[in-house]
């Protein structure tokens, strides 16, 4: 398990790359992306022409039942048909398949450091080390990647867990479906990665809303990711209260250091997209900018593909 080398994170650039990356890529004119929720499951296809990606295929599935609780074994058995149903057999022989679990799936801690632990494995260890000092026997899969120097000096390292029987109950169930996850990411940070270049030219926060969670993460003056927070949208949590939520979390953040500030909120929302935006910019003090992650396709290519949008990202890390 390691960081994917896809889009040079370790030269800090202060993007979260895919961790837990099983291949590295190489050129190709084609990619697949798949978006594992608590209940469903979207994959997209993609090719590349005239240096332009235009989507191929799109299919869906639900559950039947529910991922990341409760035992595995029922949850694997469930989630094979679903992966079946949604990819078809269009299963991705030439060209990379980028996997993306909900937000709220996934630990993440953000270290700031003097300095940096000289080789990844003794990043890992790092991160290993001060997230599973919490109490509790729950095993986790750790990985680890360095973000960049912020203006002060300091270095950032990025950490995320996965339960380790999660982990392992999505690959076997891929292998089982007969697929190979090439990088395995959650869709907040990836949608952060899609978006850097538009995003980064000042300080922001980007939110991100599934059926299943949300998340929101904030990033400094230099695009340089500074807070992750990601919630399931448990007992039918409503728009309102995310809302909430997230003015709670920014306003927060801005007030835990001197110098700290979010210039403009993105949203990445899919189907929520409206309600969610219309009840962010009552509290912000600019209005929110909308994040279409169909606009990286080409001409002809960017149908309706709201509610495939997790998907979409993860297919465009390519």
């Amino acid at each position: 398990m390691s960081p994917s080398s896809t889009s040079g994170g370790a030269s800090g650039s202060g993007r979260p790359e895919g961790p837990w990356a099983n291949a590295s890529g190489f050129a190709t004119p084609c990619a697949a992306g798949l978006s594992v929720g608590r209940e469903h499951v979207s994959y997209v296809e993609i090719a590349k022409t005239a240096q332009q990606w235009g989507l191929r295929h799109v299919g869906e599935a639900r559950i039947n039942g529910r991922l990341f609780t409760g035992e595995t074994s029922a949850s694997v058995a469930a989630l094979v048909p679903a992966l079946t149903a949604a990819v078809g057999d269009r299963a991705p022989r030439f060209g990379p398949l980028h996997v993306s679990v909900p937000d709220a799936a996934v630990r993440v801690s953000l270290f700031e450091l003097d300095a940096l632990p000289a080789s990844r494995a003794a990043q890992d260890a790092f991160a290993e080390f001060r997230m599973g000092r919490e109490p509790g026997a729950t095993r986790y899969r750790y990985v680890s990647q360095p973000l960049g120097r912020a203006a002060g000096g300091k270095q950032f390292l990025l950490g995320l867990a996965l339960e380790e029987r999660w982990y392992l109950a999505i690959e076997g169930a891929l292998k089982e479906a007969g697929l190979r996850a090439w990088s395995l990411n959650t869709n907040g940070l990836r949608q952060f990665n899609l978006h850097h270049e538009k995003i980064r030219v000042r300080s922001g926060a980007l939110v991100t809303l599934e059926p299943d969670t949300w998340s929101l993460v904030i990033w400094d003056a230099g695009g340089l990711l500074r807070y992750s927070r990601a919630q399931w949208r448990v007992d039918e949590l409503d728009a309102n209260e995310i809302a909430a939520e997230i003015e709670r979390s920014i306003i927060g953040y801005v007030h835990s250091e001197t110098g700290r500030a979010v210039d403009q909120i993105w949203v990445c929302a899919g189907t929520g997209t409206s309600e969610l935006t219309e009840l962010l910019n009552t509290r912000a003090s600019t209005p929110c900018q909308v994040l279409d992650t169909a606009e990286h396709l080409g001409v002809g290519g960017a149908q309706d593909v709201l509610r495939y949008e997790a998907a979409l990202a993860a297919a465009l890390q390519s």
